[in-house]
């Protein structure tokens, strides 16, 4: 079986030492939950990571998209991290098998070939401190649950065929609304958010009806942005028995950080 294991994983670029260094002693738990996804995924021989990011809202996008640049790049200048940079090869010959078995069930994708990785891939990547893998990036519409969760359910499939030991994270952070100087401010619905989606993401068995049917608005108004990603990945799991492990959450900053692993 090549999917070996899963997770969902945080991305926020101040969980990255070299620019969270003021409040890193704040985000312990996170950043050694991202450390034992690191040794899970190294102990299981994983050759290549498909790596579930949130829709470019700047991009408009209605297809799904498939970054198949031979080698990403890792860099955070943005952030004020100049000193910072990797390479990671795209696991291309996948990528292309993906794209081929998404159209032969209808579901249109298109190849990207982006460089530079964006931060929601690059920062859960550097935190994991993984070694000789290979990566393919998804960027998934703006659709429905109920559609991102098809395209997840559409993707096992063709992921289960390759040879390779692969691992499929779905990365992204929730609710931006957790205390007063959060990015949102305090909004006391995100927490109760945050606990829902917690909540059917460590069911025995993920309840599909109620994860298709969760409010993308709420999820909007409190600044949830792995919600996609997270929808896609459940209805990849949907298919498969597994053994869950929840790590950590936390959100100190006010956004909220959870880590989630599933093993096969």
């Amino acid at each position: 079986m090549p999917i070996i294991a899963s997770a969902i994983i945080p991305h926020s670029p101040i969980l990255l030492p070299s620019i969270g260094t003021h409040v890193a002693d704040k985000l312990t738990c996170t950043l050694q939950s991202m450390r034992d996804i690191g040794r899970i995924l190294t102990d299981l021989s994983i050759e290549t990571v498909v790596l579930l990011t949130n829709p470019d809202m700047r991009q408009n996008s209605d297809t799904l998209q498939i970054n198949t640049c031979e080698t990403y790049v890792a860099s955070f200048e943005e952030f004020g991290d100049f000193a910072t940079r990797s390479e990671i090869k795209c696991d291309t010959v996948l990528g292309l098998h993906i794209k081929k078995g998404l159209e032969e069930q209808g579901i249109l994708a298109t190849f990207a070939s982006q460089e530079k990785l964006d931060y929601s891939a690059s920062i859960p990547l550097s935190l994991m401190e993984l070694q000789n893998i290979k990566l393919i990036v998804i960027q998934p519409p703006d659709h429905s649950m109920k559609a991102l969760m098809g395209y997840g359910t559409a993707l096992h499939p063709i992921v289960q065929q390759s040879d390779k030991r692969i691992a499929v994270l779905a990365s992204g952070d929730l609710s931006h609304s957790l205390t007063e100087s959060a990015p949102l401010g305090l909004k006391l619905e995100g927490t109760v958010l945050d606990q829902d989606i917690i909540a059917l993401f460590r069911s025995r068995r993920l309840p599909i009806r109620k994860i298709q049917s969760f409010s993308k608005e709420a999820a909007i108004r409190t600044g949830i942005c792995g919600l996609n990603a997270f929808a896609m990945l459940a209805g990849l799991l949907h298919h498969m028995n597994f053994k869950m492990r929840f790590h950590s959450y936390e959100g100190p900053l006010g956004v909220g950080y959870c880590v989630i692993s599933y093993t096969f």
